[in-house]
């Protein structure tokens, strides 16, 4: 499955992500469900998390994608390659190199 979906980070970050991609190993931040590439199917969202600055939007392929209904924290890490939440607000990619930034949005 390929998905187009954004990152929000703020703006300083941009060209290191561009250049050397997701250091997940690094992030301290967004570790709700594990260990990944933060993403969101919702442009607002993204904003937030980039202060209102620009967002990146990404091409993102998934092959063992886990659907969950709610909110809960799932024990699917070991199985999937992904958590996609229900609206699509939450998406968590284990490896960042299936995330491929494709350009800047304002």
């Amino acid at each position: 499955m390929k998905l187009l979906l954004y990152h929000g980070t703020p703006q300083d970050n941009i060209p290191s992500i561009f250049k050397n991609g997701f250091n997940i190993s690094s992030n301290n931040r967004g570790k709700t469900y594990g260990n990944g590439v933060y993403l969101t199917g919702d442009l607002q969202t993204a904003k937030i998390y980039s202060g209102c600055g620009p967002v990146i939007i990404y091409k993102v392929e998934i092959y063992k994608p886990f659907y969950a209904q709610n909110r809960k924290k799932y024990k699917w890490w070991k199985h999937y390659d992904s958590y996609i939440s229900a609206d699509l607000e939450e998406v968590v990619v284990k490896n960042p190199r299936l995330v491929i930034p494709l350009k800047i949005s304002g």
